[in-house]
């Protein structure tokens, strides 16, 4: 049994949401930190602009 034959057949929802998970929670975790980093950046430029 080889690596096309493991893959070839689709496992129950466990291996689907384990590789699931490994995939998108860097992701996630990294688009999180980008939108926390712009909103702060944003509301610092209106802050300096208004005062």
């Amino acid at each position: 049994m080889g690596i096309l034959d493991y893959w070839g057949t689709p496992e129950p929802c466990t291996d689907l949401c384990r590789c699931s998970m490994q995939t998108f929670t860097p992701a996630i975790i990294l688009t999180v930190f980008f939108v926390l980093f712009v909103l702060n950046y944003y509301y610092l430029l209106l802050f300096t602009l208004y005062f």
